[in-house]
């Protein structure tokens, strides 16, 4: 679950998106969170790269990421 503590904000996270929020919590680029979710989770390049943009853009827009450079 994520939790915005400012704004009480919550949002379930399941598989393979909590997969998703720990790589991007570790400041991974797009294309490599990209590439390591459709190893854990057996998907196309395709698929993986919409559930990766997806699934930012989504915690973005609800104020649970704040874009910023990362070293990926």
């Amino acid at each position: 679950m994520l939790w915005n503590l400012a704004t009480g904000a919550r949002l379930p996270l399941g598989y393979p998106q909590a997969a998703v929020w720990d790589l991007a919590s570790r400041c991974d680029s797009e294309e490599r969170i990209t590439r390591k979710i459709g190893a854990i989770a057996g998907l196309e390049p395709g698929a993986a790269g919409r559930l990766v943009r997806e699934s930012l853009a989504e915690w973005a827009r609800a104020g649970f990421l704040v874009p910023e450079a990362g070293d990926g």
